[in-house]
């Protein structure tokens, strides 16, 4: 008798003692077993067994969340920790002044997962939990949906931030611009989550008072490996141009040409030839 002759019952049930790869090799073998390969039940297993993984985006196969854990095709593997954050636990039974540091917690961990540049599985699934918790606390309706803009807004301006790395700035031919170091300290708070508030009073240029009669900045300080001794930081026109959109910028972008008469002009240089190096190492 024939093993593609049985009751899929009753394949399904040997198929769950393969591991991936065997289980790809035995729906390889025959066009009755193929279906096996595609049980979605069967790739929910090994998602579980092999990393800890028991979500999904509702759109994507566990046979596909399978493949790009394995090959890491999103940078990283989805978190394994939200499988342990349950959505059906109530918060009802939880002292009242325990609430606010509840919420804290989960939003501070789960905000800094499921970025757009991250695996579908992991966008849904941390989205899931944060807005399960926001709804258990904040029962006033505008304050949650004002709560949710927040995250929503934190997270996409995390993901443009660090998008500004060494090699972006370097290899990027429109080149690179300059904006305040005070604004981008406030910045960096907000979507690391150490401000409720984006800096909207912080300006991302300088103030006009360090600029001279020619409109050259005087008396500026750069050093982008030490952040408490600089004035400047580098970064992308791109990511000026968004900050310009939802920021006061205080004043016309900062370009390497308005530092070409400054006494850092040859500090900027030295920095981008050290990112220069870095990048070239990497390849």
């Amino acid at each position: 008798m024939p093993v593609s002759s049985l009751h899929f019952d009753i394949l399904a049930s040997i198929a769950e003692n393969l591991d991936a790869k065997s289980l790809v090799e035995f729906s390889l073998c025959c066009r009755a077993l193929n279906q096996l390969g595609h049980f979605d039940l069967l790739w929910k297993r090994l998602c579980q067994a092999d990393y800890h993984l028991t979500y999904n985006d509702p759109k994507q196969t566990y046979r596909d969340l399978y493949r790009q854990t394995t090959t890491r095709m999103f940078g990283r593997r989805p978190c394994q920790h939200l499988s342990r954050l349950d959505t059906n636990q109530h918060l009802a039974d939880q002292p009242t002044w325990k609430l606010p540091l509840l919420n804290r917690t989960a939003e501070d961990w789960v905000s800094h997962l499921g970025g757009k540049d991250m695996n579908p599985a992991e966008q849904y699934y941390a989205l899931v939990i944060s807005n399960h918790w926001a709804n258990s606390i904040f029962v006033n309706p505008d304050i949650l949906k004002g709560l949710l803009a927040l995250r929503t807004r934190r997270r996409q301006e995390r993901w443009i931030r660090w998008q500004d790395t060494p090699a972006r700035i370097v290899m990027n031919p429109r080149g690179f611009c300059f904006v305040s170091a005070q604004f981008m300290w406030e910045w960096e708070r907000f979507i690391e989550g150490w401000r409720t508030l984006p800096p909207l009073d912080e300006y991302l240029n300088l103030n006009q008072q360090q600029q001279d009669s020619d409109g050259h900045l005087e008396a500026t300080r750069f050093d982008p490996f030490l952040p408490e001794a600089t004035d400047l930081h580098i970064v992308s026109h791109e990511t000026w141009e968004y900050l310009s959109q939802h920021y006061s910028t205080g004043g016309p972008k900062i370009t390497k040409d308005d530092l070409m008469h400054s006494d850092i002009h040859k500090q900027w240089r030295y920095t981008i030839k050290r990112y220069a190096d870095r990048v070239m190492l990497r390849q």
